[in-house]
């Protein structure tokens, strides 16, 4: 499930990202991605797929290639959406109110939240 909203374009952050066509409430959920936990260590992943990868700690040091979306919306210090994984997908929603033509952005480091 990806939400009617979003939308692929070129981004001002890094090559290209997800936006929004209309205006998204906090909570709202987003996106629900399917991801692949990868059986593979990080050092051993090529350096473009390595970008793409997400922990996964339901299965110690283990990665996940993620999706969707899920793999697109890119990196900022002041994110607007999270994510947590809920059994076989990973769940993306608001963490603020978006307006349209926004991009949508998580921290790469910190956006993940436990349910």
């Amino acid at each position: 499930m990806i939400h009617q909203y979003l939308e692929f374009k070129e981004s001002k952050i890094h090559g290209n990202g997800v936006f929004t066509n209309g205006n998204l409430k906090i909570g709202e959920r987003i996106e629900r991605s399917y991801y692949t936990v990868l059986d593979v260590e990080l050092e051993k992943i090529d350096n473009i797929t390595r970008n793409y990868v997400f922990s996964y700690p339901k299965q110690g040091d283990k990665l996940s290639l993620v999706w969707g979306f899920g793999s697109i919306y890119n990196h900022s210090n002041h994110p607007n959406i999270y994510w947590y994984y809920d059994g076989d997908v990973i769940v993306w929603e608001c963490i603020k109110n978006i307006n349209k033509g926004e991009e949508l952005t998580h921290n790469y480091k910190n956006t993940q939240r436990k349910r």
